[in-house]
């Protein structure tokens, strides 16, 4: 077995920084698209409302994906009710906000995009593609205050991109397969966990020399998710949401590197956890590779399931979308958004 401060220092060692200026292409607004493909991939919430709704699907051997605006995320997936559009030549399988205007999309040719709606609400404009990943791009997270973006991909590598394109950290390897979740510490703009189906859960400290430090590696049954869960008393630097291929769900201290509490959530793969804010009391809304939506109470000693549902989608449930904290939105790759509420 790989002993994993050895294989924190290989990583950190081989990190490497970039100065890059942005390679802007021509601005291009899109014209609204008729069709929208067959699986919903993620429903990102808006700063300021509204959400972004993402699209996948696979015609013969080339994937293609597509992004919509929605004012209203309760009129996803109509057609008719979006406020703007946009063709993309790869699947999209996940994208964040980084500000009102600006939506960052992740392709699955490896490449990220930035969207803007700044010059017209109506309409995408393309600002900048950078190829980053020689594989999927499986998912990105901003910090606390905005400034850095995080790219996960197939690779195994991790991107820190300046929200502003202008320069990008680049640890290289970050994990020996693929980085399946990133989440950014919940007030440290320069602190992330992340996890890999090499079996390691690492926490990043881009400020240091050598930033990777493992918390815990489990190669036989790895884990697919992170969630910074911050302590009650609002000391210390939290403990650690982290969900496994299994479906098994745990809060783990990041001092002591134990695990305080843990519960069987789902019974396939934890995809993501999406917590309705970021909050030590927050109820926290878990997907993975099934048709279950699952809502958990998590404290540091008990995890209480508050919600569980397969019965509203006849395929994977992709993501979901937080409108109080009695109320949420689901998407799957059955091409339907569904409304549930908890109980009261």
């Amino acid at each position: 077995m790989v002993d994993i401060d050895e294989y924190c220092r290989a990583a950190s060692e081989a990190a490497v920084v970039e100065k890059t200026g942005a390679s802007p292409i021509s601005p291009s607004p899109k014209e609204p698209l008729l069709a929208m493909e067959d699986r919903l991939e993620f429903l990102t919430p808006r700063p300021g409302g509204g959400c972004a709704m993402g699209c996948s699907s696979l015609t013969g051997r080339c994937w293609s994906g597509s992004v919509w605006l929605y004012d209203d995320p309760l009129q996803a997936p109509d057609i008719a009710m979006s406020q703007a559009s946009h063709q993309l030549h790869a699947g999209v399988p996940c994208a964040v906000w980084i500000s009102r205007d600006i939506l960052v999309v992740g392709e699955d040719g490896g490449h990220v995009e930035w969207l803007s709606t700044a010059e017209d609400p109506s309409k995408f404009t393309s600002l900048d593609s950078i190829s980053i990943h020689t594989s999927y791009v499986s998912c990105l997270a901003v910090n606390s205050d905005s400034t850095q973006l995080i790219t996960a991909g197939g690779d195994g590598m991790i991107s820190v991109l300046d929200c502003n394109r202008q320069s990008k950290q680049v640890f290289c390897p970050a994990h020996a397969s693929e980085c399946c979740s990133v989440a950014y510490h919940t007030s440290d703009p320069r602190v992330f966990a992340s996890t890999g189906l090499d079996g390691n859960v690492l926490i990043w400290d881009t400020r240091q020399e050598k930033p990777a430090s493992g918390v815990h590696r489990n190669s036989s049954c790895p884990d697919t998710a992170v969630l910074w869960h911050p302590t009650s008393s609002g000391s210390g630097i939290g403990s650690l949401l982290i969900g496994s291929i299994g479906g098994s769900v745990r809060l783990h201290c990041t001092e002591s590197r134990e695990t305080l509490v843990s519960t069987e959530a789902l019974s396939r793969r934890v995809a993501k956890f999406i917590p309705f804010e970021s909050s030590s009391s927050s109820p926290v809304a878990v997907v993975g590779q099934q048709e279950t939506v699952v809502v958990l109470d998590v404290a540091p000693n008990n995890i209480s399931t508050l919600y569980t549902n397969s019965s509203q989608h006849s395929d994977i449930v992709s993501d979901v979308l937080w409108l109080s904290s009695k109320s949420l939105l689901s998407c799957g790759w059955d091409k339907s958004v569904r409304q549930h509420s908890l109980p009261s």
